[in-house]
Order: structure tokens, then C-alpha cells, then sequence
């Protein structure tokens, strides 16, 4: 089964566009894949990458920064694959940085955040860490998790508004959840993140689910079309039995009497095909079924009263 988010991240470049771009991967780590514990009196920083892609696609960046690496984990699952990988960093490394009271003071990255380059690496960077989309095929849906981080949410609901990209928000188990489910404004994101490939795979899944639909929507009208007229001539010619036992029939003009014979035979056809066995228009035949339906309402009530 091909996986979507995979695919999309698998396309998704991190480039070091001016020196706080470097940062900008640093400050997502922080805020949304990381924790501190202490180790034998010092404190390190544990950052977890999702997947080994993830982890080779962001650790370049990070590598710049000069950090000191204390050890480096893979997390295995039940079937022996890696769940994870985990990165420790020492504590000394950051504080000497001063990188540390970012953590503390998220507003501090607002600066960062309008410049173009350093906001599309970190919202490259969150995507990677955080963020999924769905199997176009079914419906359009692209999500990040936020988790508990509502201030870095708003800072980035406020600059895509800026892209012409309104992003809603969604409360789920305590995480806050941004996401998108209108198509035209999930490829102007993929734009964001710069991913051509992806953004014409979309337009192409988009077309064909589009062409199926539209095959769909004729196929079902055709067929109501098709049941609706199989259903009045069934009525008509059940009707048209009925005149064709009475005394009236031989009251009718030879054209009805025709039209009456022929709805008989060819119960399920529509006016058109009845018009060209009796050599009338689609018109015509409307008005004649009319005339001897109303005719012979007026028939049978005249012989109940009598």
C-alpha cells in the first residue's frame, strides 16, 4: 500500500538559504521532537527523528550548528525495524550557543520566522517531524501536529495567511492539529514546502478523480433517465390496455388508436423512439398521450355519474 506522507517527505529539501537557517531546524527540533533529561549531574537534549530519511534529510543542517553529540540510538520495534532515532546532545553545547532560552521564550524565533527562506526551513523541518497527508484518491486532507505548542501554531497560522493559505485548527487528545482539506489551498502549501513532483501528482489524481466523477454523475443520471421512462411507458401501456378492452377505443381518431397500439408493444421506450415507429415528432407523441389521457379520465367519471 503506497504511503502518501512517505512520498510527499521524501521530496521535501532542507537548504541553508542565510545562517539562521541552521537555527530555524534547531528551534522545530526543540519545540516539537525533543525532551531533556539529566544524566549523571548534566543534562542532555534527546531529539527523536521518525524515520532514518527524516533523520538524514534535517541532520546536515543540524551538523552546522556545531553541536556536540553525546550519543546517537536507533529504537527498534516488535519486528526488528527501526521506530525511531533518537540523537543525545550535551547540554554545554547549546547553553554556550545561548540556544537554550528559545526554548523558554518561543516568541523569540518571530524575527526568524519573516524571513522567507528561514520560515520555509522550519515549516519544511515541522512538516517532516509532524506532518501527514492523505490519500488523495479518497479525500483531501493534510495535517500537522502541534501538539502543545499554540503560540509557534498562531506565529505560523498568521504568516501561511500571508501565502494565501488559511489553515484551520483542531483540538484532538490534548494535541493542537493544524490542517488544510481544500485542494487549491493544499497545492499552494506543497508550494511552500517545494515539491513540483508531488504537487503534479496531486493535479493528476485531482484530473482523474475528476473525470471518474463526472462519468460517475452521467452514468446515474443516464440511468434515473432510463428507470423513469421505463416506468411511464409501463404505466402507459397498463393504461392503454385498459382503453384498448373499452367501448371508448373505438371512439378514438386512428392516430391515437396507433400511438395506443405501438405504447402496447414497446413499453420501454422513450417519445423519441415511439415518435419514429409512428413517424411523429417527440412533440407530437407528448400531445397525443396527453389528449387520450385526459379524454378518457373524463370518459370513465361521465360513466359513474350516468
Amino acid at each position: 500500500m503506497e504511503n502518501f506522507t512517505e512520498k510527499l517527505k521524501q521530496e521535501i529539501l532542507l537548504e541553508s538559504s542565510c545562517e539562521n537557517c541552521a537555527k530555524m531546524v534547531f528551534f522545530a527540533l526543540l519545540y516539537f521532537s525533543s525532551s531533556f533529561e539529566r544524566e549523571g549531574g548534566r543534562m542532555l537534549l534527546k531529539i527523536s527523528f521518525p524515520s532514518i530519511y527524516v533523520y538524514r534529510k534535517i541532520f546536515p543542517l543540524l551538523s552546522s550548528l556545531q553541536l556536540e553529540k553525546d550519543d546517537l540510538q536507533c529504537v527498534y520495534n516488535r519486528k526488528n525495524v527501526i521506530k525511531r532515532i533518537e540523537l543525545i546532545i550535551r547540554s554545554e553545547s547549546f547553553e554556550d550557543k545561548k540556544l537554550l532560552e528559545y526554548h523558554f521564550n518561543k516568541a523569540l524565533i518571530r524575527p526568524f520566522l519573516k524571513d522567507a527562506c528561514c520560515f520555509r526551513t522550519f515549516i519544511k523541518t515541522v512538516f517532516l517531524l509532524k506532518g501527514s497527508i492523505v490519500n488523495p484518491d479518497k479525500q483531501y486532507f493534510l495535517e500537522i501536529n502541534f501538539g502543545g505548542n499554540d503560540k509557534i501554531a498562531g506565529m505560523i497560522i498568521k504568516r501561511l495567511k500571508k501565502n494565501g493559505i488559511t489553515i484551520r485548527k483542531n483540538n484532538r487528545e490534548e494535541s493542537l492539529m493544524l490542517y488544510l482539506k481544500r485542494f487549491d489551498e493544499i497545492i499552494r502549501f506543497l508550494h511552500v514546502l517545494q515539491c513540483p513532483k508531488f504537487i503534479m501528482f496531486m493535479q493528476d489524481r485531482s484530473l482523474v478523480k475528476e473525470i471518474r466523477n463526472n462519468t460517475n454523475r452521467k452514468i446515474n443520471c443516464d440511468m434515473n433517465n432510463l428507470n423513469r421512462t421505463v416506468n411511464t411507458g409501463i404505466s402507459q401501456a397498463t393504461l392503454f390496455q385498459e382503453i384498448l378492452d373499452s367501448k371508448y377505443y373505438g371512439k378514438l381518431d386512428e392516430i391515437s388508436r396507433r400511438l395506443i397500439k405501438a405504447r402496447i408493444k414497446n413499453p420501454d421506450v422513450s417519445y423519441v423512439e415511439l415518435g419514429e415507429i409512428l413517424e411523429l415528432t417527440k412533440a407530437q407523441v407528448s400531445y397525443y398521450i396527453k389528449k387520450i389521457n385526459r379524454k378518457y379520465l373524463k370518459y370513465k367519471n361521465n360513466l359513474v355519474n350516468s
